[in-house]
């Protein structure tokens, strides 16, 4: 599984801060992250939220903080990078 098959469904950049939002045919990630030269980086576990979809909710989303290996880390920021790249953002 190439980046754990991760996909951009949005990406916001700001100067209030960057925002993605990821996901696979398991979870929905909101991730905060800092785009620079062309680098990205996601400084703390606590910049990626599973994101929960509920019924019944006025919220589309409950966000939820979540401990990550760093192989996952990894395979969200070049999966951001490799959007980025993409659109030349």
């Amino acid at each position: 599984m190439s980046d754990f098959d991760l996909v951009v469904d949005d990406l916001t950049l700001s100067t209030k801060g960057n925002i993605a939002y990821l996901s696979n045919d398991y979870t929905s990630l909101k991730v905060f992250f800092d785009h620079e030269d062309g680098c990205v980086s996601v400084h703390r576990e606590s910049d990626v939220q599973a994101v929960l979809y509920t019924e019944g909710t006025d919220e589309s989303e409950i966000l939820s903080p979540v401990t990550l290996p760093k192989e996952f880390m990894f395979a969200i920021e070049r999966t951001i990078k490799s959007y980025l790249t993409k659109w030349s953002m």
